[in-house]
């Protein structure tokens, strides 16, 4: 009976961060925040984190961060592309290692099963840091909100010249 109720919670929290049945074209926003711990940094947009839905309630997922678009270190389609995402990637495990706490906010389902997109927050002495928009200020990241990404490959060229 124990374990059939605790499936049955953590059926009901990993439906919290799920995609949501969309009534038309609206998505389904939980605004949190959600506090969650950090598991490990895949890459410099995708982290994997333990994330608190409910007291006593701990989900395991992949958070994508919200409105970022990073260059990649593994799937890259240049030398280029590889070298910055590795860069990038490697401010956002400076920024936050393993154990690290940090906070979800605007959780929506992702394009991939399994997969939340949400901004994470960083909370510091003087308030919070979001780490998505840091990325875009240091220019290891550029703002997308859907639609065709360009070619990282292409911008990296042409800031070289």
């Amino acid at each position: 009976m124990k374990r059939m109720v605790a499936t049955l919670a953590l059926i009901l929290a990993i439906s919290l961060l799920l995609p949501a049945a969309e009534a038309g074209s609206r998505k389904r926003i939980w605004p949190g925040p959600y506090r969650a711990e950090v598991r490990k940094v895949i890459d410099a947009d995708t982290i994997r984190v333990v994330a608190d839905v409910w007291p006593g309630i701990n989900v395991p997922v992949s958070v994508r961060l919200a409105g970022i678009d990073t260059p990649e270190s593994r799937r890259s389609k240049c030398p280029e592309e590889k070298l910055a995402g590795k860069r990038a990637t490697a401010v956002v495990r400076e920024l936050v290692q393993p154990g690290s706490v940090v906070l979800l906010r605007d959780v929506h389902g992702g394009k991939y099963s399994g997969r939340v997109v949400a901004r994470m927050l960083l909370p510091t002495e003087n308030g919070t840091v979001d780490i998505g928009q840091l990325l875009v200020t240091r220019g290891l990241a550029r703002p997308y909100f859907g639609g065709t990404r360009e070619d990282w490959c292409a911008i990296l060229k042409r800031e070289a010249r």
